[in-house]
């Protein structure tokens, strides 16, 4: 691969990881609660791409704002986990799962 393929990869792999962040999380959650740092340590492992704090803060904000998550303080952090209404959000998204990604598939065919 050339490292002008290999940079387009990497930005593609970044916007792929960001736009699609709130998912990531929500589905993250489903195994338990996390708190912020949680959050940008999970998606550095596991797309080994490094978000900032802002942006996670920006996405857990967003989030609860949607009530899919909600905060509790423990200890000296805020810890999210999973509302109802999240749950459900989840189980859709696992039901769809197919359909994303036919969606994002689509883009390449055009």
């Amino acid at each position: 691969m050339s490292s002008s393929e290999s940079e387009i990869l990497m930005k593609m792999h970044r916007r792929v990881v960001s736009n699609f962040l709130d998912f990531s999380i929500l589905l993250k959650l489903r195994n338990g609660s996390l708190s912020d740092q949680d959050a940008i340590s999970y998606i550095h492992k596991r797309f080994n791409v490094v978000i900032s704090p802002g942006t996670i803060y920006s996405c857990l904000h967003h989030l609860e704002n949607e009530e899919l998550i909600q905060a509790k303080w423990d200890r000296k952090k805020k810890v999210y986990s999973l509302t109802e209404r999240g749950e459900g959000t989840v189980k859709t998204l696992l039901s769809m799962r197919d359909k994303i990604l036919g969606l994002v598939l689509n883009i390449f065919i055009g």
